[in-house]
């Protein structure tokens, strides 16, 4: 049976996990046009570059700096102006993937080499001591490579009912019980049972998005579960979503606009919710692509592999606003832009600041953006 009664004991062994927030990473799968999602509305490169998908200003947002929002994305615009939304410009890494599998691989394992194991994971192997339901992939896919540990298996979650508690289940619970009582390794293997049976039927419970201003769909379906699990009070540290669809190499304007949309409305909604439900400083949401889009267009109405794009971070408590330099259009690489920002820096500054550990282990003597106050 799939879920948490696959798991070893000593996955919920320990001390309780840290007083940070709980992670949750929206893959924008397929490389998002960041192009077209933050865009440089007074570059006349942009135009020059992008004849036919340029976005005219009547379809943008405008926040700072001459850029704009795709005008998709009101919900991120509110959460903009509330100062709950981080925009790091130009994020990317040294020698550039353009193939799919690849580029997630490196931003999944924090190294443009690509690797065996995730920078999340390495992160839950440094901070073994902590106990609880640390990781999670929502969805049906398998976990991840980031979630990847030699210490922590992530916990794939699709359909709450799989977490339904066995039919024998009471007597199994007794048995930890009996365990329990004992104290030593035994005492241990009780306790890891209880919790473990505890953190099922929390999770069983669960029924997916029921309303509440989030978008049909799965990614709404998805943060709401993200959201219930937050203020479940499992010691979730890191919650990962896939949201596909963004390799736009024909016809991208309509497709782009209906994905950025879902993005936008989602995030906003799961935002009011942890807001509502006062779990609103326990959590962060950070939003990244693979890879971007060139900044020209093709000949299909669409773009191709790139490179540098935005990542978004979400959080009561973030530094709102604009962060890194935006990619310059008229000195580019091989027609590609250059990343103005390592994504190791991102990730440095998430471990510290929501996971309250030390970022070198895990990504390196990458300096920490400052987002968070």
């Amino acid at each position: 049976m799939k879920g948490l009664f696959t798991l070893p004991a000593f996955a919920v062994l320990g001390k309780a996990a840290g007083s940070g927030r709980t992670l949750v990473m929206l893959h924008l799968a397929g490389g998002n046009d960041g192009l077209n999602t933050v865009v440089p509305l007074r570059d006349a490169a942009y135009k020059r570059l992008r004849p036919a998908l340029a976005l005219r200003p009547a379809e943008t947002l405008e926040i700072d700096r001459g850029l704009a929002f795709h005008n998709a994305l009101q919900g991120l615009k509110r959460l903009y102006e509330s100062g709950h939304l981080a925009v790091v410009n130009g994020v990317g890494y040294p020698n550039l993937f353009f193939y799919d599998f690849a580029a997630t691989e490196i931003w999944e394992a924090a190294d443009p080499r690509g690797g065996a194991s995730g920078w999340i994971g390495r992160f839950l192997d440094e901070t073994r001591e902590r106990r609880g339901l640390r990781a999670v992939a929502l969805g049906n896919e398998q976990p991840p490579l980031a979630l990847a540990s030699s210490s922590t298996p992530p916990v794939t979650l699709d359909d709450p009912r799989d977490f339904a508690p066995p039919q024998n289940a009471a007597r199994i619970r007794e048995m930890y019980a009996a365990y329990a009582r004992e104290g030593g390794s035994r005492g241990l293997v009780g306790e890891a049972g209880l919790s473990t049976f505890a953190a099922a039927e929390k999770i069983s419970t669960m029924r997916g998005a029921r309303g509440g201003g989030y978008p049909a769909g799965p990614l709404g379906a998805d943060l709401q579960r993200a959201a219930d699990l937050v203020a479940s009070d499992l010691g979730v540290e890191v919650l990962h979503l896939s949201f596909g669809g963004f390799d736009t190499h024909v016809n991208q304007p309509a497709k782009h606009r209906q994905l950025l949309r879902q993005v936008g409305d989602a995030i906003a909604a799961f935002q009011q919710d942890v807001l509502r439900r006062g779990v609103s400083k326990r959590v962060a949401v950070m939003v990244f692509s693979e890879f971007g889009r060139r900044p020209a267009e093709n000949f299909g109405g669409g773009t191709d592999h790139g490179s540098a794009g935005p990542v978004f971070v979400v959080a009561d408590g973030v530094r709102g606003g604009l962060h890194g330099e935006y990619p310059s259009l008229s000195d580019l690489d091989n027609g590609n832009l250059r990343f103005t920002t390592d994504f190791r820096s991102v990730y440095a500054a998430i471990i510290r600041d929501c996971f309250k550990a030390d970022p070198v282990p895990v990504v390196g003597k990458h300096a920490p953006l400052a987002l968070f106050g």
